[in-house]
């Protein structure tokens, strides 16, 4: 991962996967994607991806207006200065929204390779400890987190400029020059 970001990729870490599952954070019923959403962790996530890219999101802007549930963010707004609309927002619902949005723009892009790594990635498929009204397990892949990085895994939706390998090719050196 360090030689990617000292290459210019951008990087998205999830230092331990299992903890999306294991009934850690505070998570809400989505009605608009009928998914549970996991705000705390998408909040985590944003911080992290501007600590460690801020120079990259600084020079990339959002490509369409994002109509949020108070404001709406026009086009041309810095990728990083959509990330701390998220990080201001002290009821954390914007989260799990602006970092959809941030990868669907990371994925539109073709500046920089993105490198999506997860730690533990496997205890995604797990069963959750996440409950629902009625007492019953959440499937991960109902939980916005595990389904957003499980998507990517698959390449549904995946990024132009990919820094990471494709699952069909189980071993492979992994370049981030441009």
């Amino acid at each position: 991962m360090e030689y990617c970001k000292e290459n210019g990729c951008i990087v998205l870490y999830i230092p331990r996967a299992t903890n999306l599952v294991n009934s850690i954070t505070p998570y809400v019923y989505d009605l608009r994607t009928q998914i549970y959403s996991q705000p705390t962790f998408a909040y985590q996530t944003l911080q992290r991806m501007l600590t460690v890219n801020r120079p990259t999101l600084d020079a990339l802007e959002l490509l369409t207006a994002l109509v949020l549930e108070k404001q709406t963010v026009p086009a041309g707004t810095t990728l990083s200065a959509l990330i701390n609309i998220a990080l201001k927002d002290k009821l954390k619902a914007s989260c799990m929204m602006i970092l959809e949005t941030l990868l669907k723009e990371l994925g539109e892009q073709t500046k920089y390779p993105v490198l999506v790594a997860v730690d533990e990635f496997q205890g995604l498929y797990n069963k959750t400890m996440y409950r629902d009204p009625h007492f019953n397990t959440i499937a991960p892949y109902h939980l916005s987190m595990p389904r957003l990085l499980m998507e990517y895994a698959s390449s549904q939706p995946s990024f132009t400029k990919d820094a990471y390998p494709r699952r069909s090719e189980r071993f492979r050196h992994v370049s981030c020059a441009s």
